[in-house]
């Protein structure tokens, strides 16, 4: 099936959205952590394996999901990681302690893998030669950009807002 310019353009945009989110994930809300530590009367150490158990769900999801999208498609997996995404940032935003908000971000962190396996894949299956690694590059540079901004653009949430807002931006 041949995709058109439009499609193919509003495709690409998408996948820079997901490489930005993934690379955001956890920088958006490092400057939260003493806020969530308060809020939960948690140690610092507790609040801090919000971010590892992030990452550990990261990498379990890319074992399988991957794999999942080539035998059910890339677009139900898309779908349903991003449902789950949404979902576990709502609710991490209303978690009753600490051990919830880290089992949300572990949650966080799986569906978001969904969204970064497919993404690449989606890019491997449009492009081929130069512009594959021109997609590429520009998808790497779109996730480099996220823990750039995401503590400036943290810092303001928590200055203005709470802690909780981070997760409704995700």
């Amino acid at each position: 099936m041949k995709i058109f310019a439009i499609q193919k353009r509003a495709i690409s945009v998408f996948l820079h959205l997901v490489a930005f989110l993934m690379g955001i994930g956890i920088d958006l809300y490092v400057p939260s952590l003493p806020a969530i530590a308060d809020y939960f009367n948690a140690t610092s150490h507790a609040v801090q394996i919000t971010i590892g158990i992030y990452m550990f769900g990261y990498a379990i999801g890319q074992l399988f999901l991957g794999i999942l999208s080539d035998s059910f498609g890339r677009r139900k997996i898309i779908i349903l990681s991003g449902f789950f995404y949404t979902l576990a940032s709502l609710l991490a935003a209303f978690s009753p302690n600490i051990f919830l908000l880290i089992t949300y971000r572990f949650l966080q962190g799986l569906s978001i893998s969904g969204l970064g396996v497919v993404a690449r894949a989606v890019a491997t299956d449009m492009f081929d030669g130069l512009d594959l690694a021109k997609s590429l590059a520009s998808f790497s540079l779109s996730w480099a950009i996220g823990p750039i901004l995401g503590p400036f653009i943290g810092g303001y949430i928590q200055h203005y807002f709470d802690w909780k807002t981070n997760f409704y931006v995700f």
